[in-house]
């Protein structure tokens, strides 16, 4: 074996970068100073549709390399707050190319998840085509651009919603024979508007229902086995059919007929009446309620719910009603969308 001692001379140097490079399998001019450029449309892409990319290739594609397009938030995850957006995505590029050829690919946020995920979160972003060959990775494509909001499509969590419940708001238990007991109702649901958001000026809130509202002192029942839930307690909501869901509640506030607000109970309803009872079946938490939007609009929502026939351990019958008397506003969005003012 010979060892090699004097200095490489800069034409050695330059032929065993050549081969070093030929053996990966790129081109031996495809430095980063020939990168092509990517063409991104909509010139003006919005967060809510997933990104249109496009390249005509000045060369025919490497057979040895796996190709990718990768999206990216520039300013990183950070930017993005708790707002449920993607700051990055990919999507690999299942085709070969001819010199010449214009090629184009569609990347989609959260690929395969529910349609209420899939959001780029706005920002300065950069797209790449990316080759690996042989374990090595090199970016021989790129397109930077602008992800901007789409404001009548947001991203969930963008504008911000309140619903709280104003004086007059009350629970109302009601057994046969017994004086009714009743229970004011304080506290707010918070949540955000759409997506997306109605083009007629309603809204459609999605709400997280734990432990936002909450029932004041009710009078014990002296007939009845009491349970030992101790008030004041939470009224919380959650999603019908799935009480994990951290989106409890759907509020649809037209500009003008019925609104209603879909929810389900996170309790069983009997836990309610401060009494001890069978336990409910899972369908009978969930609940509508409505109220016609009127002159005040959504300054004043007298919304109401009844749950009937709840069998309590002395074999009597319980009916509890729900008034919730709420005002809507919402925050951080543009002072019009679609025509109409939301905030």
């Amino acid at each position: 074996m010979h060892t090699i001692t004097r200095p490489q001379t800069g034409a050695a140097v330059g032929a065993l970068c050549a081969l070093l490079i030929a053996a990966s399998g790129f081109p031996a001019q495809a430095g980063a100073a020939k990168r092509f450029p990517l063409r991104v449309s909509p010139a003006t892409p919005l967060a809510s549709a997933p990104l249109k990319v496009s390249w005509r290739a000045p060369s025919a594609s490497n057979v040895r390399a796996v190709y990718s397009l990768e999206v990216s938030l520039d300013a990183g995850p950070t930017s993005a707050g708790s707002r449920s957006c993607f700051t990055s995505g990919s999507r690999l590029v299942r085709r070969s190319w001819k010199r010449g050829t214009t090629v184009r690919y569609i990347v989609t946020p959260g690929e395969g998840l529910d349609r209420l995920t899939r959001w780029w979160c706005p920002g300065p972003s950069t797209v790449r085509l990316v080759a690996l060959v042989a374990g090595v990775k090199r970016t021989v494509a790129s397109a930077r651009f602008a992800m901007t909001d789409d404001p009548a499509n947001p991203v969930p969590g963008q504008y911000r919603a309140t619903v709280r419940a104003l004086e007059g708001s009350k629970l109302t238990v009601s057994v046969p024979g017994r004086p009714d007991r009743t229970s004011a109702i304080a506290g707010s649901l918070q949540g955000f508007v759409g997506p997306p958001v109605r083009a007629d000026g309603g809204l459609t809130l999605r709400l997280g229902g734990s432990d936002g509202l909450t029932i004041t002192d009710l009078a014990r029942d002296s007939s009845c086995a009491a349970s030992d839930r101790v008030y004041p307690a939470p009224l919380s909501l959650t999603s019908p059919g799935n009480e994990s869901s951290t989106q409890a509640a759907t509020l649809d506030v037209p500009p003008s007929g019925t609104a209603r607000l879909t929810a389900a109970l996170s309790d069983d309803p009997v836990v309610l009446t401060g009494c001890l009872g069978p336990a409910a079946l899972p369908g009978e938490r969930e609940f509508t309620m409505t109220a016609l939007v009127g002159d005040a609009g959504r300054d004043r929502i007298p919304l109401s719910a009844t749950f009937p026939r709840i069998l309590l351990m002395d074999n009597s019958y319980a009916t509890i009603t729900i008034d919730l008397i709420v005002s809507v506003s919402v925050v951080s969005c543009p002072a019009r969308v679609n025509g109409h003012q939301l905030c």
